[in-house]
């Protein structure tokens, strides 16, 4: 009778903890893709507005996914020093821009630097604002 309770309690914790991994993935998952942007989706974006060639296309895409991963990585270290993170994700996007802006032409290159600007001018306004107590 002991071996059957304990092979029930094996059974239910194995269960249990599939459960729990199961959770964990799905909400790692979830705010992954709200602090990274979808590398697909940044595609099309920088692919349309920037009315990139094909060629260019298959040059971007691989920086663009290096560098999502890299700004992963950087965040995940900014938890524990900010002023270090700060440094590296300077240095990462301006890696980062140096690079597509050697694969765009010079029409593009204005554009791709203008809409940066707008992203960098948003997100100034947003970190900004001060909470009145």
């Amino acid at each position: 009778m002991d071996t059957k309770r304990i092979s029930i309690i094996a059974a239910s914790s194995v269960a249990a903890a599939g459960v729990i991994f199961s959770a964990v993935t799905l909400i790692a998952k979830k705010f992954k893709n709200k602090n990274s942007p979808d590398i697909t989706n940044r595609m099309k974006i920088m692919t349309h507005d920037l009315t990139l060639t094909d060629d260019q296309v298959n040059k971007v895409r691989p920086i663009v996914e290096a560098h999502s991963k890299e700004m992963d990585s950087i965040n995940h270290v900014r938890k524990n020093n900010q002023d270090d993170a700060d440094k590296e994700l300077k240095a990462q996007n301006e890696s980062f821009e140096k690079e597509i802006s050697e694969i765009l032409t010079p029409s593009q290159s204005t554009k791709f630097q203008h809409s940066l600007s707008k992203k960098e001018s948003a997100h100034k306004a947003n970190t900004n604002h001060t909470v009145a107590a």
